[in-house]
Order: C-alpha cells, then sequence, then structure tokens
C-alpha cells in the first residue's frame, strides 16, 4: 500500500484519500437532469478508476494501472465539459447515444475560457496524452517500459509510483468537487478542498 510523504514529514494515503471521497460522495445527493446525471455519472467512472488503480499498483500490476490513467483523465475532463460547457443539445445527444465527442484539446480550451482550471491541468494535452495513450493501447511505450534488458517486466521506480498515486488522488478529488458542486453542497466543497491543500503539499512536479 503506497503513501505519499508530504513537507512535514507528515503521510497521505491514496486508499485513505479514496476512502474519504467515497464517504463525501455518498452524502451527496442533486436534482436529475440530463446534464447533472451526465456530469456527475462521469466524475463518479473517474473516481472508479482512481480507485481501481490504487488496487493494481499495491498488486504491482503497474502496466495495466498505467492503462487506466488516460481514461481517468478522460472522464473527468468529460464530465467537466459536460457540465459547464455543452449546449443543451449536446448535452442530450451524449447523454442518449454513442456520438463523437469534440477533442480533448477543444475541450480544455472551452473549459479554458468558462472558467480557470486548476493549475497543470495543460499537462494533459499533448506529448504526455501521447504517452498515456500509448501505454492505455499497448503501444510503444509500453513495450519500452516493461523491457529491463533481462527479462519482461514494467520498469517502474518509487518516484513513477509516487507520481501516479498523487495524480489519481487530485483526480478524485476533482471529480467529487464536481458532484458536490452539482449537488450544490458548499460544506462537501469546503472538506474537499482541505484534501486538495493536504496533496498540493507534496512537492512533485507531474
Amino acid at each position: 500500500i503506497w503513501a505519499l510523504k508530504v513537507q512535514g514529514g507528515s503521510v497521505i494515503d491514496i486508499h485513505l484519500i479514496l476512502r474519504k471521497t467515497d464517504k463525501m460522495g455518498s452524502h451527496l445527493s442533486f436534482k436529475h437532469t440530463e446534464r447533472n446525471s451526465g456530469s456527475a455519472s462521469l466524475f463518479d467512472l473517474a473516481h472508479e478508476h482512481a480507485k481501481s488503480i490504487a488496487i493494481l499498483i499495491d498488486h504491482k500490476l503497474f502496466g495495466s494501472a498505467y492503462a487506466l490513467l488516460r481514461p481517468c483523465i478522460e472522464a473527468y475532463i468529460r464530465g467537466s465539459w459536460l457540465l459547464y460547457c455543452a449546449t443543451d443539445d449536446e448535452v442530450t445527444r451524449f447523454t442518449s447515444r454513442d456520438a463523437k465527442w469534440p477533442s480533448l484539446k477543444q475541450q480544455m480550451s472551452e473549459l479554458s475560457k468558462h472558467h480557470g482550471l486548476p493549475k497543470g491541468f495543460d499537462r494533459y494535452l499533448g506529448k504526455n496524452m501521447g504517452v498515456l495513450d500509448a501505454l492505455t493501447h499497448g503501444l510503444s511505450t509500453q513495450m519500452k517500459w516493461r523491457f529491463n534488458e533481462s527479462r519482461i517486466e514494467f520498469v517502474m521506480t518509487e518516484e513513477n509510483i509516487c507520481e501516479l498515486v498523487r495524480e489519481i488522488s487530485f483526480i478524485s478529488i476533482m471529480a467529487h468537487l464536481g458532484i458536490a458542486e452539482i449537488a450544490k453542497n458548499e460544506n462537501v466543497e469546503k472538506e474537499l478542498e482541505v484534501i486538495f491543500s493536504e496533496l498540493n503539499t507534496f512537492n512533485m512536479n507531474i
């Protein structure tokens, strides 16, 4: 079980964060509309992927853990775009059938215009997303990271693991902040912001 050491020597346990966000999410309720329910469903999917990645990390199934990271991030971005940017017609279309969505780049651009995104969100575009795409679909990155010159094994440093753990913690918190906003529950938003502040004291660039 992986935990993050933060400034001051305290520790953030990924499973503790996920349990906390789970508990907060269980107290949220909101009016059903296509936009609300569609967005909340995608936020919940992002959180579920985060929990699954944590379990895979515990079992040292790192290739599969990385393969889920892009869907985890993408579910959060789609949920945010559906909530804040999609027209009513687009909400109906995307929640009722599998239609072609705008590109992630376009969704991120529209989200940036709607309201300021958290610092560092641009890391989800360009080269980084290309690497995640390769990891998800079993392209060259999965092969390169899996061969350690003597045997086939996913090569994973402790720093890599910490980066991945921090990333899924971040997504889980942000996903629940989205659901809390849909539910108009300011108390839960404040509780989540406290966890978010604690996570930000973990000083690592990702």
